[in-house]
């Protein structure tokens, strides 16, 4: 007699379980992980398991990690920490653990939040600086990391995961306005990190620790920077009369090599006729698709509410020439060498198809941006169906404001970092944030509620502006403008402060 065993995921070879398992969510993995030791034992060592997890950039990284120098066996903790954190910000009505208003230093200032929830860089005057936003006194009496040199602002910066608890830094220095015609530069940081603290661990030994400084002379007003390992990317200020063409350059922060960009309106593709106007965006390297993303908004003729979103996709000029150091140079110089851009693709913004999350393999994220006095959050996307190499076409996906009526409502993504509607009065002590999650698999609406204390104010005088919404870590930064009744002619005075939620 032959008995038959019908076979069971607990009876599968791991090799079987891991196929079966591709490209779900971690939520799935997690939960396949907790029913038996056997599945727990293949969570904890089997990478590929995660890496092909469609949803594992929403992991919660340690600051200076990436997915390829995080350990596997860290893996099912970090994806239960999200699965917390997603399940606080996609109910609506959930209540922020933690409300704190930053040092007074940080009012008023550029601030970011860094990967790993630990730390935020923010500006003051001619200093950048390195909050730990975990320690409990907000302590930020802590040395700058950089000083801007004589007769120089800090204009814009921007930072990268290097792996291994680094990264890269690049700070955009100009002189007073853009109209200056002294020398501007860029600083490259090399920054090391400690391994996450406990709040009241905040000894100078535990800090960031700066590796290197470099800094590079830049022919042009560094209006915004983008890094992706090695390259540095610089959207500038034409120093000639051109406003609509574009002008950048690019180099190669290891080997020395770099060029001057330059490019023309593609007039022929987006109609653009005599009297339009281009704004040229901030502009980044797409690292799967290994593309230039140049964003930018056309003002035909001057009336705003014609304004439409061009998103162009070009080619990375090949570099090899090195940058030229002049003789007794303390900064080397970026060349003097242009090249004009090759577009590849282009999406004029028009009629969106409504999107479903999470999105089929196929698209490949490019960007996000708000449509143009609407209320969408557009996720244009690369369609690969015949691969990334191929004729792929650009796919705009819509997804419809989720706001709750009665009540102030924005559009946040990971590429939103300030609120395009500025500051909002204080109505109903509360503001719903609409959002896409970092890997593109879900769409959610969050009610963000005011700082307690500010709704003491019975004049409903304060406004109140969503600086940033970090959905990896659950933390949003609010900007808040209150009226505070003073003995004088005006009867108040107006304060500004920062302030820290935490999911």
């Amino acid at each position: 007699m032959i008995t038959s065993i019908t076979p069971n995921l607990d009876s599968l070879a791991v090799e079987l379980v891991v196929e079966i398992l591709k490209g779900v969510d971690i939520r799935t993995i997690s939960s396949v992980a907790l029913t038996s030791s056997r599945f727990y034992h293949i969570a904890k060592n089997e990478r590929k398991l995660w890496t092909d997890a469609c949803d594992i950039l929403d992991l919660p990284l340690q600051t200076g990690e990436t997915v390829a120098t995080t350990p596997t066996h860290s893996f099912l903790s970090l994806a239960m920490r999200a699965l917390l954190i997603q399940k606080r910000l996609q109910n609506s009505g959930s209540q922020p653990p933690s409300f704190r208003e930053l040092n007074a230093r940080v009012s008023n200032s550029s601030q970011r939040l860094l990967p790993g929830g630990q730390w935020m860089l923010f500006r003051e005057n001619s200093s950048l600086y390195l909050l730990n936003i975990k320690d409990g006194t907000m302590n930020s009496s802590c040395e700058p990391i950089l000083v801007a040199p004589t007769n120089l602002m800090i204009a814009t910066y921007a930072f990268e995961t290097l792996g291994n608890r680094e990264m890269r830094l690049a700070v955009g220095l100009a002189q007073a306005t853009e109209s200056d015609s002294g020398q501007h530069q860029v600083a490259i940081i090399h920054l090391h990190f400690p391994l996450q603290q406990s709040p009241d661990s905040v000894r100078a030994e535990e800090r960031p620790q700066v590796m290197s400084l470099k800094f590079y002379a830049l022919p042009a007003f560094p209006r915004s920077i983008s890094l992706s390992m090695p390259l540095v990317l610089i959207l500038s200020t034409s120093p000639y009369d051109d406003d609509n063409n574009f002008h950048g350059l690019i180099f190669d922060c290891e080997i020395g090599a770099g060029l001057r960009l330059k490019a023309r309106p593609p007039a022929a593709e987006v109609e653009a006729r005599m009297g339009t106007k281009w704004y040229w965006l901030d502009l980044c390297i797409h690292p799967t698709l290994r593309k230039l993303v140049l964003p930018c908004i056309i003002d035909p003729h001057g009336i705003a509410t014609l304004e439409r979103t061009v998103v162009l996709l070009a080619d990375i000029p090949r570099l090899s020439n090195p940058l030229q150091v002049e003789p007794n140079a303390t900064v080397p110089n970026i060349l003097e060498s242009i090249e004009s851009l090759h577009f590849t693709h282009i999406h004029l913004e028009k009629h969106h198809s409504p999107a479903n999350f999470p999105l089929p393999d196929r698209y490949v994220p490019i960007t996000e941006y708000a449509a143009h006095n609407s209320r969408e959050l557009v996720s244009l996307c690369l369609d690969t169906e015949r691969g990334i190499a191929g004729a792929g076409e650009l796919v705009a996906l819509s997804v419809k404001e989720q706001g709750i009526p009665g009540s102030p409502s924005i559009l946040c993504s990971k590429n939103l970092h300030d609120n395009p509607l500025g500051f909002r009065l204080i109505s109903d002590h509360q503001t719903v944030a609409t959002y896409i999650d970092h890997a593109h698999t879900m769409v959610s609406s969050l009610k963000i509620p005011f700082p307690p204390e500010l709704m003491q104010d019975t004049l409903n005088s304060n406004y109140c502006s969503v600086l940033e919404v970090d959905t990896i870590q659950g933390l949003i930064l609010l900007g808040v403008r209150a009226y505070v009744p003073i003995d004088g002619p005006l009867g108040h005075r107006m304060v500004s402060s920062t302030w820290l939620i935490r999911y």
